[in-house]
């Protein structure tokens, strides 16, 4: 295989459906979002406004929805109703990674996520709700703002 080609038994598809770069914003949305069956959201050189959590919330559900948790060294940190929560901080720190998202068109069954991210151990979440997953944002659930880049990908249903 010459250097740079993917091999043929990698059967990932993934399509770019969009990107944001937020400088200074609350959120960072994605919003009429269909035909997919995995979405993963990769941010790059994500910079929150001050120390806090920054995460997920689907479809605007900021209720009580969510459960994900990480370890840092060794503390457990849990989030369970803010959204599905990707990286942990005490100041401004700079973080690149990603958010999986299982069964985001299936209409039966909740959302789970499997997570990435500088600073912060692998990261498993869930969402209980069962509807599609039509809109994403992406924002400080402590508050303050956030700046960089974030990509959405798609695998189709």
């Amino acid at each position: 295989m010459a250097v740079g080609t993917v091999s043929a038994a990698n059967t990932d598809n993934w399509q770019l459906i969009a990107t944001n770069t937020p400088s200074g914003a609350a959120s960072s949305t994605f919003s009429s979002i269909s035909g997919y069956n995995t979405l993963m959201v990769v941010v790059k050189g994500l910079t929150p406004s001050a120390g806090g959590v920054l995460g997920l919330r689907f479809n605007g559900d900021g209720g009580d929805n969510y459960a994900s948790n990480s370890w840092i060294t060794t503390s457990q940190y849990d989030h369970s109703s803010q959204g599905i929560a990707f990286h942990y901080y005490s100041t401004a720190q700079t973080t690149s990674g990603y958010v999986k998202i299982f069964d985001a068109a299936n209409t039966t069954v909740p959302k789970t996520t499997e997570t990435v991210a500088r600073w912060t151990l692998p990261t498993r979440g869930i969402w209980t709700d069962t509807s599609p997953i039509t809109s994403i944002s992406v924002q400080n659930l402590s508050s303050g703002t956030i700046s960089g880049t974030i990509y959405l990908y798609g695998l189709a249903v």
